[in-house]
């Protein structure tokens, strides 16, 4: 009896999945056979694994039983993959690992019971029936009785890219409890963790992008960790939601180690749960809005909280894609933002973490874009956002010809113009997110021959050039937009400094057909 050859049209669509699948896996192409050959096994269809090669989910609907038996099966597979890949086998283990540690043994970190002993030895890992869900996935796995610490050990083997165990962690956070899922690794070197949410688990389509996510940083730990040291090491990798509003789910990425157990930046995201991808802050909130008020505010309370620690307030705020940002409720029960810079983001490492809170005040909630005004309470808030709320704090510029610079500030938060110059010195440099325009050659040339200076300004999110209109006086124009700066009262000048002078100005910022006007403060000085 002969074996029954695959047909020609098998073989051309293991061939269109192998390809589908070495388009996304990057780190272990290899696994590919293996991981259509055993999800096939578990009952997932040619259909649902073209769907999840391509991560989309949506070229074809996969349900959670099946989602959960791919990637237990892509993570076997990857580990086998890994191992083979570096030579190794039950047979020809790590040099130095004992037999009991063993690629293929089961850990626990004791030898084997001696033969007549009594005492048998673990079961082997759950197997992936054909005939329904494993166990053993991250998602459906038992978890142990929710307490710190509490874990569910396996038997699986050291170097694999397949935890040795899954538990549900609570901790205590601001009066409340919180609960996250904890896969723990062991490799040769260093034991890893990766840790997320019950709702990221929850949603297929995110929980895949962390674990591939996970995969990856896994990866770059196995080659820093490449060699024995005295002390074993730990890395871990986090995926935190931050606060779920249901649609909306801000996502903090970090990472840790045995060394810096403070937690540091890794990244962040926001999550639409009905489209099922990512987004940006800027789908949510108008763009201008979101670069300038947003941000003058977060870096205002910044520096607020720098002064109240004493800490250096001579310095810029970070930018929003460096930090975690999500979703809180105040005392109220009003929705807010919360952004929270980690270590090395805002300060030094002995700073720690800076956590400010934005409250979505009617300003804000009026330029909530649709289809999220009624998912952050805007159903019912009108009104337009006025255009110097949609300018951004800029960089100074330096002409390096003239040895000169100048620069227009918003007031301090009192409105008023600085009585004195060490007043007004003290707020350029508390305040440096209060820049708005600063002084730049143009190529408008002069009749004696110089380029006449413009005011580059970050409207609406977008940097631009307003030049000088010949023949006007302090009118700057790019398009639609114009700035006209005018003088209200006579600088201020340090007698010690004749060179810097502060001035008072008014401002006629005109978008189109819609305009506005306020009070500014110029530093000249070379």
């Amino acid at each position: 009896m002969f074996a029954a050859l695959p047909s020609h049209s098998q073989t051309s669509q293991d061939s269109s999945l192998e390809a589908a699948c070495r388009a996304t896996e990057m780190s272990q192409p290899a696994s590919c056979s293996c991981t259509i050959t055993k999800a096939r096994a578990a009952g997932v269809s040619n259909a649902q694994l073209v769907s999840l090669f391509r991560d989309d989910g949506q070229s074809e609907p996969v349900d959670q039983a099946s989602y959960g038996r791919f990637w237990q099966v892509k993570t076997q597979c990857i580990g086998e993959a890994t191992l083979a890949s570096m030579g190794i086998s039950a047979a020809n283990p790590l040099p130095g690992v004992p037999a009991h540690m063993r690629p293929g043994m089961p850990l626990g970190g004791a030898a084997p019971a001696p033969a007549g002993s009594g005492v048998l030895p673990p079961a082997p890992p759950a197997a992936i029936r054909p005939d329904g869900p494993t166990q053993v996935a991250p998602q459906s796995v038992p978890l142990a009785t929710p307490t710190s610490g509490s874990s569910a050990a396996g038997s699986l083997a050291v170097g694999q890219n397949i935890p040795v165990s899954v538990s549900q962690r609570s901790y205590e956070y601001e009066g409340m409890t919180h609960v996250s899922i904890v896969e723990e690794y062991t490799f040769p070197n260093f034991d890893y963790e990766f840790s997320y949410d019950p709702a990221i688990r929850d949603n297929p389509q995110l929980f895949a992008r962390a674990k591939s996510a996970a995969l990856e940083d896994q990866k770059r730990w196995q080659e820093d960790y490449n060699t024995p040291s005295q002390i074993r090491d730990m890395a871990g990798y986090s995926w935190s939601a931050l606060g779920d509003l249901g649609r909306l789910m801000p996502i903090a990425i970090s990472g840790y180690t045995n060394n810096r157990p403070q937690g540091g930046f890794l990244g962040a995201l926001l999550w639409d749960a009905e489209a099922g991808r990512e987004i940006a802050w800027t789908d949510v909130f108008d763009a201008g809005l979101w670069s300038g008020r947003m941000r003058r505010e977060y870096c205002a309370g910044l520096q607020a909280q720098r002064r109240e620690r004493g800490t250096n307030q001579n310095r810029s705020c970070p930018d929003f894609d460096r930090l975690q940002i999500g979703f809180a409720k105040d005392a109220r029960g009003q929705i807010q933002l919360e952004l929270t810079a980690l270590a090395y983001t805002a300060g030094s490492y002995a700073e720690g973490p800076y956590e400010v809170e934005l409250p979505l005040d009617a300003v804000v909630l009026g330029g909530v874009r649709e289809p999220f005004r009624e998912t952050l309470g805007a159903s019912g808030v009108t009104g337009a956002v006025v255009l110097h709320d949609r300018l951004a704090p800029v960089e100074g510029e330096f002409d390096s010809d003239s040895g000169c610079s100048t620069d227009i500030y918003f007031l301090p938060a009192n409105g008023r113009m600085p009585a004195s110059v060490d007043q007004a010195f003290a707020h350029v440099r508390t305040q440096v997110h209060s820049l708005f325009a600063t002084s730049v050659a143009t190529s408008i040339r002069h009749p004696d021959g110089w380029n006449l200076s413009g005011w580059k300004v970050n409207y609406n999110g977008t940097t631009t050039v307003l030049e000088p209109v010949p023949g006007s006086q302090g009118l700057f124009r790019k398009g639609a937009l114009s700035m006209s700066v005018n003088r209200i009262a006579e600088a201020l000048y340090d007698p010690n400094e004749p060179s810097f002078g502060f001035i008072h100005l008014r401002i006629d910022f005109e978008d189109g057909g819609q305009r506005d006007s306020f009070e500014a403060m110029q530093l000249g000085g070379c």
